[in-house]
C-alpha cells in the first residue's frame, strides 16, 4: 500500500539495485502509454532526498522517452533495501519477464538474504521447486552463465545442467550443440548408471543412498528410472562384486 500522487519525472531516480540489468526496448510500452496513458503507476520510495524507483523502471524509461513531465506514482511507506529488492524482483519476474540470467541471480540474492525457497516461491507466485531450480542455475559456473546470457544455451538447457556435477557441466558446454533441452537430458541420463541394471545387489546396497535420482526429486522428479548419481561409488561396487565372484 502507499499514496498515489503525480510526481515530476525529473524528481525520480533509477533504482541502483534493480534486479533487471537490461531494461531492453520500451517501444511497446511507449505505444501503450500514447494510446491509453500509464495504466499502472510506478512504485517509488523516498530515499536520500528524492524519489527512487522500487518497481517500474521500464515504465519510467518509456515516460522519459515520451517527454512526459509528470507520472502517476505509488509512494510506498518507508521500506529498507531488502524489502525494496523483493518488491522489484517480484515486479520484474511476475509482470515484466526478466531475462534468464537476471532472474536466476535475483532469486539467488533472495536466498542470500535468508529467505526460504517456500517463501520465495510464494512471493513470486511460483513453486518452491522453481525457486530452488533458479538458485541452482547460478551455481553452474561463469561459463554456463555466459552461454545463457549470450543465448548459446537457453533456460531449459540450464535447468537440465543443474542435474550435473561441475565437471560434467563444463564437459557438456564444450559440445553445446543440442537441438533442445530434451536431447541434452537424454545425453545426461544416458551417461549415468541405471541401478536396475547394476551387476551388484543395488536394492540392498543403494536402498537408502541419497545419491539416487529418485531421492533427489527437486531435480529428477520427472525421471522415470532410478539412476546412480555417483559414478565412482557405482564402479567401486562393481569392482567389489567382481572380486567376490572371482573368489
Amino acid at each position: 500500500s502507499g499514496n498515489l500522487k503525480e510526481i515530476e519525472v525529473t524528481r525520480i531516480r533509477e533504482n541502483p539495485n534493480n534486479p533487471r540489468t537490461d531494461i531492453g526496448s520500451v517501444e511497446d510500452l511507449k505505444a501503450s502509454i500514447r494510446e491509453h496513458g500509464l495504466l499502472c503507476p510506478i512504485a517509488v520510495r523516498w530515499k536520500d532526498g528524492c524519489y527512487e524507483v522500487v518497481a517500474g523502471s521500464r515504465r519510467l524509461r518509456a515516460c522519459r522517452e515520451l517527454s512526459l513531465k509528470t507520472v502517476p506514482c505509488n509512494v510506498l511507506p518507508q521500506i529498507g533495501d531488502d524489502a525494496a529488492y523483493e518488491l522489484a524482483t517480484a515486479e520484474n519476474i511476475v509482470r515484466e519477464n526478466m531475462n534468464a540470467v537476471d532472474e536466476a541471480n535475483a532469486v539467488a540474492k533472495l536466498f542470500a538474504q535468508g529467505k526460504s525457497r517456500t517463501e520465495i516461491g510464494a512471493m513470486l507466485g511460483k513453486s518452491a521447486r522453481w525457486a530452488e531450480g533458479r538458485r541452482r542455475i547460478t551455481e553452474l559456473g561463469d561459463k554456463a552463465m555466459k552461454y545463457l546470457a549470450e543465448g548459446r544455451i537457453n533456460l531449459g538447457h540450464a535447468e537440465v545442467l543443474t542435474m550435473c556435477s561441475p565437471e560434467d557441466v563444463n564437459k557438456y558446454l564444450e559440445f553445446a550443440t543440442w537441438k533442445n533441452p530434451e536431447e541434452l537430458k537424454r545425453a545426461v541420463m544416458d551417461a549415468r548408471p541405471l541401478l536396475e541394471r547394476a551387476p551388484f545387489d543395488a536394492k540392498k546396497l543403494c536402498r537408502n543412498c541419497e545419491k539416487r535420482s529418485d531421492r533427489q526429486l527437486d531435480l529428477f522428479r520427472d525421471v522415470q528410472c532410478s539412476y546412480c548419481l555417483d559414478r565412482d561409488c557405482f564402479e567401486n561396487n562393481v569392482k567389489i562384486e567382481a572380486d567376490r565372484i572371482r573368489k
